[in-house]
């Protein structure tokens, strides 16, 4: 999932106050007005307003370092698929688009719901701890927030503070900013809602066909083709998700959105 052309990553920020945190203080009034904001999205007709006011939201939870972006498919790199991408200026070390494979990433893929950890127990696994040379982790904790439309749009926005407020009624309000955010960029035509790398649509019904227990041959009578033809858009879904046969081929088309069992 991509910016449309005509919006970047490098150009959202333009006209955008500084990123501040403002972590702590009342939680209840905290939560209550990035509830409130959520429902803000609906009036704005531009992107970086709307990606501006996804960064104020968790800026206002303690969030120092935002990243925006779509989920890769297997593979695949990570860097089109960022939409928004944040930290310090100050900071006393780089915060990178992670390289993959990355444990919260991975994560993101298969979660309903937000989650917090630590940033020590990611320490020198994944570049959204910080610096993995550093020889302690960085203090705070990292919240991420997944967000689907459909099966095959996967996205996240991960946050990252040494004061970031991750109750649960903190990762409700942000769930909801997250969620009222990426609907209106969809509605603003801002988003593709097609990663590369996809399976075709022959491989994705063989897939979900063979989800269900069919076999080569009941799916070639099915589909009207050979068996032959079957394996050989088995074998090129297992090639684009790097799955090792059939059973994983189908379980990584689940996780990666691909198939809806």
């Amino acid at each position: 999932m991509t910016l449309e052309s005509g919006g970047s990553a490098e150009d959202d920020t333009s006209g955008e106050a500084a990123f501040v945190p403002r972590g702590g203080g009342d939680a209840a009034a905290r939560c209550r007005a990035t509830v409130e904001a959520a429902f803000a999205f609906r009036r704005m007709t531009e992107t970086p307003a709307v990606l501006a006011a996804i960064e104020a939201a968790f800026a206002a939870h303690g969030a120092t370092h935002l990243l925006v972006t779509g989920l890769p498919l297997p593979g695949r790199p990570l860097d089109a698929l960022v939409l928004h991408y944040r930290a310090p200026e100050d900071a006393p070390e780089p915060w990178p688009v992670p390289r993959l494979p990355d444990p919260v990433l991975d994560r993101c893929l298969t979660a309903w719901r937000p989650f917090s950890i630590d940033v020590a127990s990611v320490h020198r696994r994944s570049d959204l701890a910080g610096n993995p040379l550093a020889v302690a982790a960085p203090r705070g904790r990292i919240v991420a927030v997944p967000w689907r439309d459909e099966p095959a749009v996967q996205a996240c926005v991960i946050a990252r503070g040494a004061e970031l407020a991750a109750s649960e009624t903190d990762l409700f309000a942000l769930d909801l900013v997250v969620a009222q955010g990426f609907r209106r960029l969809k509605l603003l035509g801002r988003l593709h809602e097609s990663r590369t790398g996809e399976l075709s649509a022959r491989e994705r019904h063989i897939v979900a066909l063979t989800a269900t227990g069919a076999t080569a041959q009941r799916i070639a009578g099915t589909l009207g083709i050979s068996e032959r033809t079957v394996n050989a858009h088995l074998q090129n879904a297992g090639e684009k998700l790097g799955a090792a046969n059939k059973t994983q081929t189908v379980a990584e088309a689940v996780r990666y959105g691909q198939i809806a069992l």
